[in-house]
């Protein structure tokens, strides 16, 4: 169960990265299996993954949603989900937000595409 005060962290960070879907969607896909939360000890901070396969047949670890604290999700939540699904991932892939890239690098992540929309 996704503790309730999540929810304002997750509403922040689906409108700061401009996404389409409501804090009930977000709860509703984590409840369904389909997307798996991750969080820091102090339970200010989170991240919200899902996996998928590429046409290749690498299976992805996507970040979808990061909300909180920006040093505990980068130095406490995504080393330790890196760590437990290290083993069942071939890609660790972050889209959104163009600050991540900076951060993101940090832990080893390479910037393989750019997308521009008009």
């Amino acid at each position: 169960m996704i503790e309730h005060h999540f929810y304002p962290l997750i509403r922040k960070a689906l409108e700061r990265d401009g996404l389409d879907v409501t804090v009930s969607d977000v709860v509703d896909t984590l409840l369904d299996g389909r997307a798996q939360l991750w969080k820091a000890k102090s339970g200010q901070s989170l991240a919200i993954t899902y996996f998928s396969r590429d046409d290749d047949g690498k299976r992805v670890c996507n970040g979808w949603i990061i909300a909180g604290d920006m040093n505990e999700v980068m130095n406490e939540v995504i080393p330790s989900m890196i760590d437990q699904v290290r083993d069942i991932v071939d890609v660790f892939r972050q889209e959104g937000n163009p600050a991540y890239q900076r951060i993101l690098n940090k832990l080893g992540f390479k910037t393989t595409k750019i997308t521009m929309e008009l």
